[in-house]
């Protein structure tokens, strides 16, 4: 029964993994309906994957942030229309795993994005408290994105995020002139964000 059991996990998952890569084939030709028709079936998968056998929390969590990363990162080369259909989609489905899996690090990065946009629109438009709460929302989920150092092979994905944190350091640091208790981003030791000096590895 074991045995059948097992058989069962490893084809269902062995469909999960051909839909995801499917989805993100269809990415690459710049077809965000199509991957989301392969990636909508990964997650119905998925979730009969998670009835089946609940030790499959893990594998459940990076495949549904593995979606949303592919979706996030496709729409630097997608057209506007269809760049923002896929941030959408990828703000969706990492909204949709962290209610699963707190920890999820490609989710928190996603959120970290989509509040770091929205604080440079804010900030655009002259709406500077907003541009602040953006982007100490942003400083959150970046920083919860790369809480762990990596350790192991598997965990070496938390490189990504720790380096898009340092990458988009100036820009959450925007207004912290006037503002003391907002602080301040450079490098320094001692400060609020030391996370940026610690080095991986």
């Amino acid at each position: 029964e074991a045995q059948i059991r097992k058989q069962k996990e490893d084809a269902l998952k062995s469909e999960i993994e051909k839909y995801i890569a499917d989805g993100k084939s269809k990415l690459g030709y710049g077809s965000v309906s199509e991957a989301m028709e392969n990636f909508e079936k990964a997650k119905s998968k998925l979730k009969e994957l998670g009835d089946f056998s609940p030790d499959s929390k893990s594998y459940i969590s990076n495949s549904m942030g593995e979606i949303a990363e592919a979706l996030q990162k496709s729409s630097d080369t997608l057209s506007e229309e269809q760049k923002n259909q896929a941030k959408d989609a990828a703000l969706a489905y990492a909204k949709e795993t962290l209610q699963k899996d707190e920890t999820n690090p490609q989710s928190h990065y996603i959120l970290g994005m989509n509040y770091l946009e929205r604080g440079n629109d804010a900030r655009s438009s002259g709406d500077i408290n907003s541009a602040k709460n953006y982007y100490l929302k942003a400083e959150s989920e970046l920083k919860k994105a790369v809480e762990k150092p990596p350790l192991t092979e598997e965990d070496k994905i938390d490189y990504v995020y720790y380096a898009s944190f340092r990458l988009h350091k100036y820009e959450i640091r925007c207004y912290n002139n006037n503002d003391s208790s907002y602080g301040d981003l450079s490098v320094g030791k001692g400060n609020r964000y030391s996370l940026i000096e610690i080095e991986y590895g």
